[in-house]
């Protein structure tokens, strides 16, 4: 740890029920905001996914259908929320998001 009065820190905690637990921390200089999550590996209910996803987003799940690529839309949605409230104070809901995650070492491409 420095010494240096300025230097200062942020933290991001997200935990299941199961027991599963994340902390990151990283220095302000670096970050303004950090926000992460972590969700269990299942399906999210059609309902759920229609109201949370966007456009192209609806058509993840189908690329990799074995894989809970919604839950995952849902989780960094949720990620880019808690970074966001604490700058702005303000509500950002599902549809203000649009997310594109990439697969493997090309951002934005499937296998």
């Amino acid at each position: 740890m420095a010494t240096d009065p300025s230097y200062r820190l942020i933290a991001a905690l997200t935990a299941l029920l199961c027991g599963y637990c994340v902390a990151a921390v990283a220095r302000t200089s670096d970050l303004r905001s950090l926000g992460i999550d972590a969700e269990p590996a299942v399906h999210l209910p059609r309902s759920v996914v229609q109201r949370i996803a966007l456009g192209d987003e609806l058509t993840w799940p189908r690329a990799r259908p074995h894989e809970p690529w919604d839950r995952l839309i849902f989780s960094a949605k949720k990620s880019v929320y808690k970074a966001w409230h604490p700058l702005t104070s303000t509500w950002l809901d599902f549809e203000d998001v649009a997310e594109r995650l990439g697969y493997g070492s090309d951002p934005g491409g499937w296998p």
